[in-house]
Protein backbone atom coordinates (compact mmCIF):
# COMPACT_ATOMS: atom_id res chain seq x y z
CA UNK A 1 0.00 0.00 0.00
CA UNK A 2 1.27 3.61 -0.90
CA UNK A 3 0.40 7.23 -0.13
CA UNK A 4 1.69 10.49 -0.18
CA UNK A 5 3.30 11.11 2.57
CA UNK A 6 1.71 14.01 3.15
CA UNK A 7 -1.31 12.14 3.21
CA UNK A 8 -0.13 9.31 5.90
CA UNK A 9 1.04 12.37 7.77
CA UNK A 10 -2.65 13.56 8.40
CA UNK A 11 -4.31 10.36 8.57
CA UNK A 12 -1.96 9.45 11.28
CA UNK A 13 -2.30 12.43 13.14
CA UNK A 14 -6.08 12.20 13.05
CA UNK A 15 -6.11 8.80 14.31
CA UNK A 16 -3.95 10.16 17.01
CA UNK A 17 -6.76 12.70 17.92
CA UNK A 18 -9.06 10.36 18.41
CA UNK A 19 -7.94 8.22 21.10
CA UNK A 20 -9.27 8.66 24.34
CA UNK A 21 -5.75 10.17 25.51
CA UNK A 22 -3.68 11.27 22.77
CA UNK A 23 -0.14 12.70 22.71
CA UNK A 24 -0.14 16.48 22.41
CA UNK A 25 1.07 18.12 19.00
CA UNK A 26 4.67 18.27 20.19
CA UNK A 27 4.71 14.68 21.02
CA UNK A 28 3.15 13.63 17.99
CA UNK A 29 5.47 15.72 15.62
CA UNK A 30 8.56 14.12 17.91
CA UNK A 31 6.73 10.29 17.44
CA UNK A 32 6.29 11.29 13.67
CA UNK A 33 9.78 12.41 13.20
CA UNK A 34 11.83 9.91 15.39
CA UNK A 35 9.44 7.01 14.84
CA UNK A 36 6.86 6.58 12.09
CA UNK A 37 9.32 8.90 9.47
CA UNK A 38 12.33 5.78 10.51
CA UNK A 39 9.92 2.84 10.17
CA UNK A 40 8.27 3.75 6.82
CA UNK A 41 12.01 4.17 5.37
CA UNK A 42 14.03 1.89 6.70
CA UNK A 43 11.21 -1.09 6.78
CA UNK A 44 8.69 0.02 4.50
CA UNK A 45 10.05 2.05 1.28
CA UNK A 46 12.43 -0.50 0.69
CA UNK A 47 10.37 -3.25 0.27
CA UNK A 48 8.37 -1.41 -2.78
CA UNK A 49 10.66 -2.94 -5.15
CA UNK A 50 9.50 -6.77 -4.18
CA UNK A 51 6.20 -5.70 -4.35
CA UNK A 52 4.15 -7.30 -7.54
CA UNK A 53 1.19 -5.20 -7.06
CA UNK A 54 0.97 -1.32 -5.40
CA UNK A 55 -2.69 0.04 -4.07
CA UNK A 56 -2.18 3.68 -4.30
CA UNK A 57 -4.51 5.71 -2.03
CA UNK A 58 -5.15 9.14 -2.62
CA UNK A 59 -6.31 12.40 -0.21
CA UNK A 60 -9.77 10.93 -0.65
CA UNK A 61 -9.26 7.44 -0.45
CA UNK A 62 -9.55 6.32 -3.74
CA UNK A 63 -7.67 3.13 -4.60
CA UNK A 64 -5.26 2.73 -7.73
CA UNK A 65 -3.67 -0.29 -7.90
CA UNK A 66 -0.32 -0.58 -10.04
CA UNK A 67 1.26 -4.16 -11.05
CA UNK A 68 4.32 -4.32 -11.47
CA UNK A 69 6.06 -6.56 -14.32
CA UNK A 70 8.71 -9.40 -13.52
Amino acid sequence: MSAELSDIKRWRFLQEEKKPHPRSMERMERHWNLGILDDLNRNILPTKRNARFIVFVDSAHTFKISIQRI
